[in-house]
């Protein structure tokens, strides 16, 4: 992933992404179990993240870039976090 972050590892099918994972980062509290993060991917992360707080969304982390792309998790009105992801091409 990034610097100071865990390795990532990528889960294929038929060649496509389908599914990603990595260590939890260090800064997360050792009493927060592993989870999965479900992530919807986006054409353009920043205006996707304005309009789902415009409809209620909260912000846990803004859009921001990363090795392989861009991405910014959310939360919906029920406390449920997501994530939005563009993919840098290869």
């Amino acid at each position: 992933m990034g610097q100071g972050q865990g390795d990532y590892t990528e889960f294929l099918q038929d060649g496509q992404s389908i599914a990603g994972a990595m260590e939890m980062n260090p800064m997360v509290p050792q009493e927060v179990p592993s989870y999965w993060m479900v992530y919807f991917g986006a054409d353009d992360v920043d205006k996707q993240h304005q309009k789902a707080v415009g409809l209620g969304a909260q912000e846990m982390l803004p859009p921001q870039d990363f090795a392989g792309g861009r991405f910014s998790i959310l939360s919906d009105p029920q406390g449920a976090a997501f994530g939005l992801l563009s993919m840098s091409r290869r």
